[in-house]
């Protein structure tokens, strides 16, 4: 009977609404205990920064430190709407991520994000070390001197981030002369605007090691990334730069407005993919490898670039880009579409050599002669230009420039067939050399009539 009486209090509670509060109390957890962490607002969750006295009015640097070490090694510190002003950079230890609540796409300060990481002193704003993340914030620099973000660790992703004003690189992958790997990071619809140095830079060296001599560098580890959706703007040096690093993968990037280039690769920069580059009013070239960027393949669609071109200085590098008038377009030991233009002819490049002179050439073009077209065969006459060897035109008319030599693997073998309609004529290479002879014995006799005559 007592048992019955309870149950209907509570029942009674539950249906007024009393049984809950709103929401109850998160107590100190074992692994704030075993980091030493006095939470101050037991309302919030673990990981959340309010739990540790986070507040848009204040330096937040000691509760972004006490969240994160309270995860005691992994998990996520939630950060909620606001800027969040920081005093210190952030040292995201191995297996954390930060996690906002938003962002947004403008580097202006009246059109902050939702989420928003103040940098108040110089330095790198945050470092992100092995599977650490960035998700769903901004980064902004205030244009104070150092990096916006900085991947250090292996695995480390960024997504949903849009780092801004900050005096040094938005992000910088890899580290100067120090041990580290950077290598898999991972970078997602990420935003790198009006930042001071380059909106992302890619570059990991160490001393000279004997045991690698093909990097003067030293080995890169800043490798086998993958960046997607990448929009770098109004930087005040290129909008991506890659130095000492391989084989990283780009696809849908963006960089325009940019003070420098909007792609320049550098020595040691090799076997990177670039899918769908755009690049649009930057101050220098829109794309440029120089010499020791090599084995790189660019695919993409320049704009409207302030100084066009996309220059390549390095070798083995495949560049290709559409667009109405295409300068240059190919792989540098290979054939090379060049000179596509309304006005001009189509032409394949060919290449050969460890120098990579061209060797040859196709070209198709209209026919001077009809309205169709015609398609000739260029062969090298010096080192660079190609004299016509073979034209044949809209007609089918085939015109050779410069000696005939036809080659038959065996003796008595087909030498030169010649069909017109239903009829042909077939000679080997025996009636081909008597023919020769005969013409040579009616020249002579000729030549002596002619002597006689006179």
């Amino acid at each position: 009977m007592r048992n019955r009486r309870i149950l209907a209090k509570f029942l009674f509670l539950v249906f007024a609404g009393l049984a809950l509060p709103a929401h109850a109390d998160w107590p100190r957890t074992q692994s704030e205990v075993q980091a030493n962490v006095y939470p101050t607002l037991l309302s919030y969750p673990l990981g959340d920064v309010r739990r540790y006295g986070a507040d848009p009015s204040i330096d937040n640097t000691a509760a972004f430190q006490n969240a994160i070490r309270a995860l005691n090694g992994r998990g996520t510190v939630t950060v909620p709407a606001g800027a969040f002003r920081v005093n210190a950079g952030l040292n995201i230890p191995n297996g954390v991520a930060i996690h906002g609540q938003g962002y947004s796409s403008s580097f202006e300060v009246n059109s902050r994000g939702a989420t928003v990481i103040l940098k108040t002193n110089p330095g790198v704003g945050i470092v992100l070390n092995n599977d650490s993340a960035l998700e769903n914030l901004q980064v902004e620099g205030q244009n104070l001197a150092g990096d916006g973000v900085l991947i250090k660790g292996e695995r480390a992703s960024i997504r949903n981030v849009n780092v801004t004003n900050h005096l040094g690189n938005g992000i910088r992958i890899g580290v100067d002369n120090l041990p580290g790997n950077a290598n898999a990071f991972r970078l997602d619809h990420v935003f790198a605007l009006k930042n001071g140095g380059h909106g992302l830079y890619i570059h990991h060296s160490l001393p000279y090691d004997a045991r690698e001599p093909s990097f003067p560098q030293g080995p890169p580890d800043a490798n086998a990334g993958t960046v997607t959706n990448l929009d770098t703007r109004a930087n005040a040096g290129d909008g991506v730069r890659i130095r000492n690093a391989i084989d990283n993968k780009f696809y849908g990037v963006l960089s325009t407005q940019n003070a420098g280039h909007g792609v320049r690769l550098e020595q040691d920069a090799r076997g990177h993919q670039f899918y769908g580059l755009y690049t649009e009013y930057n101050t220098l070239k829109a794309f440029l490898a120089t010499a020791g960027a090599n084995r790189n393949m660019v695919i993409g669609n320049p704009g409207i670039d302030i100084a066009p071109g996309w220059v390549d200085e390095g070798a083995g590098n495949y560049i290709l880009k559409w667009e109405a008038n295409v300068e240059k377009a190919g792989w540098s030991q290979g054939p090379v579409v060049n000179a596509v233009s309304p006005s001009g002819p189509a032409r394949i490049d060919l290449y050969q050599g460890v120098n990579y002179n061209k060797a040859a050439s196709i070209e198709a073009m209209a026919d001077p002669a009809g309205s169709g077209g015609q398609i000739a065969l260029l062969t090298k006459r010096d080192t660079n230009t190609p004299v016509p060897r073979l034209i044949i035109d809209s007609r089918g008319k085939t015109t050779f420039k410069g000696s005939i030599r036809i080659e038959v693997p065996t003796s008595g073998g087909t030498a030169l067939e010649i069909v017109g309609g239903s009829q042909s004529v077939t000679l080997s290479a025996d009636e081909l050399v008597n023919m020769k002879n005969q013409l040579q014995a009616l020249q002579a006799r000729v030549k002596a009539l002619e002597d006689k005559a006179r």
